[in-house]
């Protein structure tokens, strides 16, 4: 067991009882585990070291297994206290890794991810070079289910397939504002929701001349 895992669950405990939530250690343990994915406490000591969740660069909670083995155990009426107790211990302990509350949030970052770097690929700024224009703005949509978090393969990957846009200085000659792109965002799977840091790579970039369609 990752050596973080008591570490977390015992400052999972303290804090429910701070809020006068009473709970055994086992319990906690369990909704530590349901929480980063595994359905059983077993299930996360079976796991090999390296997909034990706590060295990722990112772990997605996941809310629905929480709530699940929650009630399974029977552990009261305060599943939001311990469900805010495991977030926090969480936070406090993972210093290296960002922890995303569910896949929703998971998704909002990969997005912002995919529009900050994409404009600053080599294939697209030659594109976008080429254009006269300034201020390029990524419109590719990012797309992320529980389905793609839970389907276990060692990477997770996404097809990327939008444009890039630029503001065109009406006192220049209009070569185009428009660079379809296309490409892959990938992540490695550290643990069953738990990874490594994003790359993009771009297969296609290319200006739309003159206003051609696409």
């Amino acid at each position: 067991m990752h050596p973080l895992f008591s570490q977390i669950a015992f400052a999972c405990r303290t804090l429910c009882n701070q809020q006068g939530v009473t709970l055994s250690y086992g319990h906690v343990q369990q909704l530590l585990a349901a929480v980063i994915g595994y359905s059983t406490l077993a299930g996360y000591q079976a796991a090999s070291a390296q997909d034990q969740s706590f060295d990722a660069s990112h772990l997605v909670l996941d809310e629905a297994l929480f709530a699940t083995r929650f009630h399974q155990l029977g552990c009261g009426a305060a599943p939001d206290v311990v469900g805010a107790a495991l977030w926090e211990a969480l936070n406090a302990a993972l210093t290296e890794t960002q922890v995303h509350r569910n896949t929703e949030s998971f998704g909002v970052y990969l997005q912002e991810f995919v529009d900050a770097e994409i404009t600053d690929d080599d294939a697209v700024t030659s594109q976008t070079a080429m254009t006269n224009g300034e201020m390029p703005m990524a419109e590719v949509p990012v797309e992320v289910s529980d389905a793609d978090i839970a389907n276990g393969a060692n990477w997770l990957q996404f097809p990327l397939e939008g444009v890039v846009t630029v503001d065109q200085d009406q006192e220049r000659v209009f070569y185009g504002d428009t660079v379809d792109v296309e490409g892959t965002l990938q992540l490695k799977r550290m643990g069953e929701r738990a990874f490594g840091e994003p790359e993009i790579f771009v297969n296609s970039a290319g200006l739309r001349w003159l206003g051609e369609e696409a």
